[in-house]
């Protein structure tokens, strides 16, 4: 329910050719979002719009620079906005409802800055379908670390295979030069298991390792080069860990 004033910036002008000028819609759109109170989701400008001849691609990228999606979605089978749109989120044909719909969830799925968060993505439009990582900056017990990251909804960071290994080392890196680092395994009744609950095949022990002599709690830490190595360890000793949360569902 907008005044008028505000309302005017909806109004776009025509071109010759009776086609809607997109880059008034595009300044109109960023006006909007400058003016707005409420910045707490993501800010995307859908353009669904047939073939056109020119037009200046570079306009939006301020905007897209400051976190903002450019959804495109022409009307025909010829590509004249690829470079207008944001990586992953040009398509062709408004007629898929199941597809535009998976385009407005993607843009909503995004990790906060606040606390200051890492994505983990494998897809082009780089939504955090692998999570939202964060590793605050104290060192701490395993026990206080599982509790320092229920407090804020997430979970002690769990490994399940080598690539995700690989991404949480980058995260520690954040912290300093080979870190150990909790992660969420730990030692029970039934044997080791993930604070996830996630039954899981991988393991990554260093030589020797888990002794159990050592502790019931597991960190990791890098070793040689990219390399990196779990060990067995006493809760009560001091790391710094990892967090991670899932912010939404990218399948549906």
């Amino acid at each position: 329910d907008f005044s008028t004033p505000f309302n005017e910036s909806f109004v776009l002008k025509h071109d010759s050719s009776y086609q809607a000028d997109i880059g008034n819609g595009i300044v109109a759109a960023e006006d909007i979002f400058f003016r707005a109170t409420n910045r707490s989701s993501r800010q995307l400008i859908y353009v669904i719009s047939a073939p056109v001849s020119t037009i200046r691609e570079t306009l939006a990228d301020s905007f897209k620079k400051r976190g903002g999606i450019i959804a495109v979605t022409e009307l025909g089978t010829l590509a004249t906005l690829p470079n207008l749109a944001s990586p992953g989120y040009h398509s062709f044909g408004f007629n898929n409802i199941s597809t535009d719909l998976q385009t407005l969830c993607d843009v909503n799925c995004f990790c906060p800055s606040h606390p200051t968060e890492i994505a983990f993505s494998d897809n082009e439009r780089n939504t955090p379908n692998r999570g939202c990582y964060s590793s605050p900056t104290i060192s701490t017990t395993y026990e206080v670390a599982k509790e320092e990251c229920a407090a804020y909804g997430y979970i002690m960071t769990a490994v399940h295979d080598s690539e995700k290994e690989f991404f949480i080392q980058q995260v520690v890196s954040t912290q300093g030069s080979k870190l150990p680092a909790w992660i969420g395994y730990e030692l029970g009744r039934d044997g080791y298991h993930w604070t996830d609950t996630y039954h899981s095949t991988y393991t990554n022990w260093a030589k020797g390792e888990p002794n159990v002599n050592n502790g019931d709690c597991v960190y990791t830490k890098q070793t040689t080069g990219f390399n990196s190595a779990w060990f067995a360890g006493k809760c009560s000793a001091e790391h710094v860990f990892v967090c991670e949360k899932y912010p939404c569902s990218v399948n549906k």
